[in-house]
C-alpha cells in the first residue's frame, strides 16, 4: 500500500494528475503486506497517529520516475509484518540511468504498450521525429521494467558520437567493460554480455546507423538474455526488431470544444502546465488562459521539445502573447517549405521562434556553440566564440541568457560547471551557422583550442599531476574527436595528425587501445601529407598504440622505429629520447635484450644531457628491469637502487611503485623473497594510489609468483586471484597470460596435473602469439614445471592435455583457471 497526499483533477468519477502518479509509484516501491508513506503524508499525519503505530524513516529513495528524491517512510503497527527486503527502487538495482530534473508527463498508452512489447522482442526501437519525446520515454520503459533484469538497465547516449567505429566502445565504457588487447571490441562484449540478464538502452542512432546494425545484430545472436531498446529517427532493420512510431502527446481535436476539467487530462496541456510552473511558480491552468494555452498545444502539434520550449517563455510573455506569436512563425514556415514532414516543419517552426526572441548577440554565440560535441566549459566557449564581432568579456552572460531560455543545459560534473545544447537544439545551431560564413573561423578555433588542451595533456600525463590531466582531457574527449574528424574532413593533414598524435598517450591511458588504433592508422594513410616531424609523433604513437595491444609488438616495432629515424635526422633530441625509450620497452619484451640495452642507454643519457633527473631515472629503472629480466641481478639491483634514489623524493607514486616492485623482483630472484614480499607490498600500494592498473596487476602477479614459489599456496592464490580480475577488467592480456601459469602451478600443486597441463599450455600459446618474452627466471620455473608435469604424466596423457590447452581461447582458458581459483 502506499499513501501520498496531494490535488489530482476529477471528471466524471474518474482522477488524473501527477500526484496521483506519484502515489502509484510509491505503491510499487513496497513489497506485499508493507505500507509506505510520502514525506507529505508524514506531516499531515504524524500527531494523528493511534497509540503503537509508528513511521520509520526509510530515507531518499528515487521512484519510477527519474526525477526527484521521495522520501519514505514504513507505518509500523503491532499486527503488521516489519521486515521486508529492499525497496524497489532505482537506488537498489543497478543503472546508470540519468537523473531527470523534471517529471514524466503522460504516456500511459504508450508506457503499456511498450512494456507489453518488450518481453517479445528482444530489439525494441522507438522512432520519431526530433524533439518527438523518444529518449524521455526510452529512459521511463527502462525505470519502470528494470527490476525484471538481475544485471540492470544501462543507458548509452551516442548523440556526442562522430565515429561509428566508436559505438562499440561507448557500450563498453558504459558498461565498465575495459578493452582487452589482442581481441575484437564486440567479442569482449558477447564474452561479458553473454550469460547476463540486462537491459541497454541506444539513445539517438540515427547518425550512426550501420555501425549499430553491426553491434546489436552481433550482441543479439549471442547474448540470449540481453534485451535492446533503441531511439532513433528510422528502424534500424534487422531480424528480431519491432519498431514503435512514438506520437506526439494527446492534444483534443481542433474543432472541439473543450472543459478545463477535460482539457487538463490532455498529455500536450499537462507538460505544458508542468514545465510553464517550473519557470513560473505562480502559473495555473484557468478559464483565462485555457483557450491560449490549447492553442499552442495544438499549434506545436503536442511535439514535447516545443512544449517545452513554448512553456520556457511564460517567464516573460502571457500565454496570449506566444500563442499569436507562434501561430505567426507556423504560416510563416508553411509557406516557405511544404515538402518535408509536417512534424519536422512544425519543429523547425518552433526552433525559429525561438530563435527569432533572441537578440542578436544571443543568436551568433548560440550558432557558435553549435560546434561543441557532448559538453563545454565557460573557457572553451569564450575561446571558440568570441572575436571582433562578440567579445569574451560578453559570453558569460550571454550563455546565462540562453541558459534561461532553455537552449543550453547546466551540468555539474564533480564540481566543475559544463554545458550542452540538447542534439535537436545543436542540430539546428549548426544549421544556422553553416548558412553564415562565419562557420570555418569558428571550427578552426575550435580546433585550436582543443588541439591546445590534447598538447597540455600529453604533457601533463607524463607529469606528477597525471590523474587530474587525464579527467581533464575526459571531459572534452567528444569535442577533441570532433576537431579530429573536422580537420580530417576538411583535408587539413598536418592539423589532424598533430592532433592524433597528442591524443595518443590519453588513448592509451584509458584503454582507449582499439579508438586510438582507428584514428591513428587512419591518420597514417596520410602521412606523406605531414611534415616531418608530425609524421614521426604520429608514428611515434602509431608504436605505442601496438605496443599496448600486446599481440602486434612487430608492427609496433616498425613504427617506433621509423619515428626514432625521423627525430634523429630532424635533431630533436627530446622526441629522439623519448622514441629511443619506446622502442627499448618494445625491443625489451620482445627478449631482444641487447638492442634494448642500447636503445635506453642513450635515453638515460640524453636525459641526463638536459638535467631531467625525473626523465633519466625511468631510463635508469626500465635498464634495471631489462637486466633483472634476463639475469643479470648485480647490475640490475645497481641500476634500480639508483633510479629510487632519484625518484622517492619526488613523490611520484607510479614512478615509485614501479622500481620498488621491480627491484623487489630482483631480491626474490637472488633468493630474498621476504624482503621481496614486503617490498611488493609497499609498491603495490604506490601503484593502487596512482590508479596505475598495468603496474598494480604486474607486481600482483610478481607477488603470487613468489608466494607460489615459497610455498605459500593460499597466499599466492589469494595474489593472482586479485591479479586475475584486474587483469581481466583492464584488459591486461599478457597478465592473464601470466596468471595462467600461476593457476597452472598452484593446479600442480594441489595434484590436478590435466588442469595445470592445460594452462601451461595456453600461457605458451599466448605468450608466443603476443611475441613476449617472460624473465629468465620465470621461465625457468615454467620449464622446471612442465618437466613436473611429465614425470607425473603419461606420455599419453601429457600430450593430449597439453594439445587441448594449446587450442584454448582465451575465455576457456580463463574459465578453466577459475576453476582452480575457486577451488
Amino acid at each position: 500500500m502506499g499513501l501520498h497526499t496531494g490535488e489530482t483533477v476529477g471528471d466524471a468519477g474518474d482522477y488524473v494528475g501527477l500526484d496521483l502518479h506519484r502515489t502509484a509509484r510509491i505503491c510499487a516501491a513496497g513489497h506485499g503486506g508493507q505500507i509506505l508513506v510520502s514525506q507529505t503524508t508524514r506531516d499531515l499525519a504524524e500527531d494523528e497517529l493511534s497509540e503503537g503505530i509508528t513511521l520509520q524513516d526509510l530515507g531518499g529513495h528515487r521512484l519510477k520516475d527519474l526525477s526527484r528524491a521521495e522520501r519514505l517512510y514504513q507505518l509500523v503497527a503491532p499486527d503488521l509484518p516489519y521486515q521486508f527486503p529492499p525497496l524497489r527502487t532505482l537506488d537498489n538495482i543497478p543503472n546508470n540511468l540519468p537523473r531527470q530534473l523534471t517529471s514524466f508527463v503522460g504516456r500511459e498508452r504508450e508506457l503499456s504498450d511498450i512494456k507489453n512489447l518488450l518481453p517479445r522482442a528482444p530489439l525494441l526501437t522507438l522512432t520519431g521525429a526530433g524533439g518527438s519525446g523518444k529518449s524521455r520515454l526510452a529512459l521511463q520503459v527502462a525505470v519502470e521494467v528494470m527490476d525484471q533484469y538481475s544485471a540492470g538497465a544501462w543507458f548509452v547516449q551516442l548523440a556526442p558520437l562522430l565515429e561509428p567505429a566508436l559505438v562499440p566502445q561507448a557500450v563498453a565504457s558504459t558498461l565498465a567493460i575495459p578493452e582487452q588487447r589482442g581481441r575484437p571490441l564486440v567479442d569482449v562484449l558477447l564474452g561479458h554480455l553473454r550469460h547476463k540478464t540486462l537491459l541497454l538502452m541506444l539513445d539517438n542512432a540515427e547518425h550512426l546507423l550501420s555501425a549499430c546494425v553491426d553491434l546489436v545484430d552481433a550482441l543479439l545472436r549471442g547474448c540470449v538474455g540481453l534485451q535492446i531498446l533503441v531511439t532513433s529517427r528510422e528502424p534500424l532493420r534487422i531480424e528480431g526488431e519491432r519498431n514503435y512510431p512514438v506520437p506526439p502527446l494527446s492534444v483534443p481535436a481542433p474543432e472541439t470544444l473543450v472543459p478545463i476539467a477535460t482539457l487538463a487530462q490532455s498529455e500536450a496541456v499537462q507538460l505544458f502546465v508542468d514545465r510553464a510552473m517550473a519557470v513560473r511558480p505562480a502559473f495555473v491552468l484557468s478559464e483565462q488562459n485555457a483557450t491560449a494555452v490549447l492553442q499552442i498545444c495544438r499549434r506545436v502539434d503536442g511535439i514535447p521539445l516545443a512544449l517545452e520550449l513554448a512553456a520556457a517563455r511564460v517567464k516573460a510573455l502571457s500565454v496570449e502573447q506566444i500563442a499569436a506569436r507562434l501561430g505567426d512563425q507556423f504560416r510563416l514556415l508553411t509557406e516557405g517549405s511544404r515538402t518535408g514532414p509536417l512534424r519536422h516543419q512544425t519543429l523547425r517552426a518552433t526552433m525559429d521562434w525561438s530563435y527569432d526572441l533572441l537578440s542578436e548577440s544571443e543568436k551568433l554565440l548560440f550558432e557558435r556553440l553549435a560546434v561543441f560535441a557532448g559538453t563545454f566549459d565557460l573557457e572553451a566557449a569564450e575561446a571558440v566564440c568570441s572575436d571582433e564581432r562578440l567579445e569574451a568579456s560578453s559570453i558569460f552572460d550571454l550563455l546565462a541568457r540562453l541558459v534561461e531560455k532553455s537552449l543550453i543545459l547546466v551540468e555539474d560534473r564533480q564540481g566543475e560547471t559544463r554545458y550542452r545544447l540538447l542534439e535537436p537544439v545543436r542540430q539546428y545551431a549548426l544549421g544556422r551557422l553553416q548558412e553564415t560564413d562565419e562557420a570555418p573561423g569558428v571550427r578552426r578555433r575550435h580546433r585550436e583550442v582543443f588541439s591546445a588542451l590534447a598538447e597540455q595533456g600529453h604533457v601533463g600525463l607524463a607529469s606528477a599531476e597525471r590523474l587530474a590531466w587525464r579527467a581533464r582531457i575526459e571531459a572534452d574527449h567528444d569535442n577533441i574527436r570532433a576537431a579530429l574528424r573536422w580537420s580530417i574532413d576538411s583535408r587539413d593533414m598536418e592539423n589532424a595528425a598533430s592532433l592524433g598524435a597528442a591524443m595518443a598517450r590519453f588513448w592509451v591511458s584509458r584503454s582507449f587501445i582499439h579508438e586510438a588504433w582507428t584514428w591513428l592508422n587512419e591518420l597514417r594513410q596520410h602521412e606523406d601529407q605531414v611534415s616531418a616531424h608530425t609524421r614521426a609523433r604520429l608514428l611515434n604513437g602509431v608504436g605505442l598504440a601496438a605496443f599496448e595491444i600486446g599481440d602486434a609488438l612487430r608492427q609496433a616495432t616498425e613504427a617506433a622505429e621509423d619515428a626514432l629515424a625521423l627525430f634523429r635526422e630532424l635533431g630533436d633530441y627530446e622526441w629522439v629520447e623519448i622514441s629511443a625509450r619506446l622502442l627499448g620497452m618494445i625491443e625489451l619484451e620482445r627478449g631482444h635484450y641487447e638492442r634494448a640495452s642500447v636503445l635506453l642507454e642513450e635515453a638515460a643519457s640524453l636525459a641526463r644531457q638536459r638535467g631531467d633527473l625525473v626523465a633519466e631515472a625511468e631510463a635508469l629503472r626500465q635498464r634495471g628491469y631489462l637486466a633483472g629480466k634476463h639475469g643479470d641481478y648485480a647490475l640490475a639491483t645497481q641500476l634500480l637502487e639508483r633510479s629510487l634514489a632519484v625518484v622517492r623524493p619526488t613523490g611520484r607514486r607510479r614512478s615509485i611503485g614501479f622500481t620498488l616492485g621491480h627491484l623487489a623482483q630482483v631480491y626474490h630472484y637472488q633468493g630474498q623473497s621476504d624482503r621481496a614480499i614486503d617490498m611488493l607490498q609497499e609498491a603495490l600500494s604506490h601503484c593502487l594510489a596512482a590508479e596505475h592498473g598495468t603496474s598494480t596487476a604486474y607486481f600482483l602477479k610478481v607477488l603470487g609468483l613468489v608466494q607460489l614459489q615459497t610455498a605459500n599456496h593460499q597466499k599466492a592464490a589469494e595474489a593472482y586471484r586479485r591479479c586475475f580480475a584486474l587483469a581481466r577488467e583492464a584488459g591486461y592480456q599478457w597478465a592473464i597470460a601470466e596468471c595462467l601459469i600461476g593457476f597452472g602451478g598452484l593446479a600442480a600443486a594441489r595434484g590436478d596435473t590435466a588442469i595445470a597441463a592445460r594452462l601451461l599450455a595456453a600461457a605458451d600459446a599466448f605468450l608466443t602469439a603476443f611475441d613476449y618474452v617472460i624473465p629468465s627466471a620465470d621461465e625457468a620455473y615454467f620449464k622446471k614445471l612442465i618437466e613436473t608435469l611429465r614425470h607425473l604424466m603419461t606420455p599419453d596423457d601429457f600430450m593430449k592435455t597439453w594439445g587441448e590447452g594449446k587450442l584454448m581461447t582465451m575465455d576457456q582458458a580463463i574459465e578453466c583457471a577459475q576453476s582452480v581459483s575457486n577451488g
